[in-house]
């Protein structure tokens, strides 16, 4: 078992959301000692400072933080929700721990945990996986803005908030207000990559999640072992399809329990 000091855990949220939706689950991971390191993805936020950044360049900056940390040997633990599973499977390319000591390198990539999250094969986009499963389109009109909007509170009115219905409605109605844009690109790349498959990796499925049934969510775990896909496990936890905010105490659990392992 590596020491928590040569671990690092870099977590990556879904569409709409921000690095802050993991401000519960970072405390937990750092009070054992471990590094834990919130990122938001280029894609997320709609800014007349930035371009349009698409699930390429959100792979792109994870792989560029990836490196940085593995440069320091590193171990690292990508924890992903939702969308962030594809930035976390395109983003391990060439950086697990295996193919970095292959080209004389140290550090890299030993595990993925995904978090009410999405298994995209090679070959295929985000909107290929999800199309049907959505409450939004994720269609942008020739000529139109880039960026999709969130379902906004007034669109809402009394409804729970599918992201995290289980919180209580203030909590639900703080973080809802907390999403942006989400630039469309970042649905239509097709997958180059499935880290999944080469690296360890950890299906969390959240009980309560109406924005991904867990239907929907143990198909994909099936199908992807149909496959031939090792190294695979499935945890399933009662909480929602954000269970960093609902479930912070067990989400942590799970995670501590991999880095223990590593």
């Amino acid at each position: 078992m590596s020491p928590p000091s040569q671990t690092t855990f870099l977590l990556i949220p879904g569409a709409f959301c921000p690095s802050t939706f993991f401000s519960l689950l970072t405390p937990l991971l750092t009070a054992s000692g471990y590094s834990a390191l919130a990122l938001d993805n280029p894609s997320f936020g709609k800014s007349p400072s930035k371009p349009p950044a698409s699930g390429y360049d959100d792979a792109a900056a994870l792989r560029s933080t990836i490196e940085r940390f593995a440069d320091q040997g590193q171990n690292i633990i990508l924890v992903a929700n939702s969308y962030g599973g594809f930035v976390a499977s395109e983003g391990t390319k060439n950086m697990s721990r295996r193919d970095r000591a292959a080209a004389g390198k140290p550090g890299g990539v030993v595990h993925i945990i995904l978090l009410s999250s999405i298994l995209v094969q090679v070959g295929q986009t985000v909107k290929d996986v999800l199309q049907g499963l959505t409450p939004f389109s994720m269609e942008v009109e020739e000529g139109g803005d880039a960026y999709l909007p969130m379902m906004t509170l007034e669109m809402l009115g009394d409804m729970p908030v599918p992201l995290f219905q289980s919180l209580e409605r203030g909590e639900q109605l703080k973080y809802a207000a907390m999403c942006r844009e989400h630039c469309a690109l970042a649905f239509a790349d097709k997958a180059t990559y499935a880290g999944y498959e080469h690296v360890p990796t950890t299906v969390v499925i959240g009980g309560r999640d109406v924005a991904f049934s867990v239907a929907f969510q143990e198909e994909q775990f099936e199908k992807a072992v149909e496959r031939g896909v090792q190294g695979l496990r499935r945890v399933l936890l009662d909480g929602d399809h954000c269970m960093m905010l609902s479930q912070p105490e067990e989400t942590a659990k799970v995670c501590l329990e991999v880095a223990e392992g590593i």
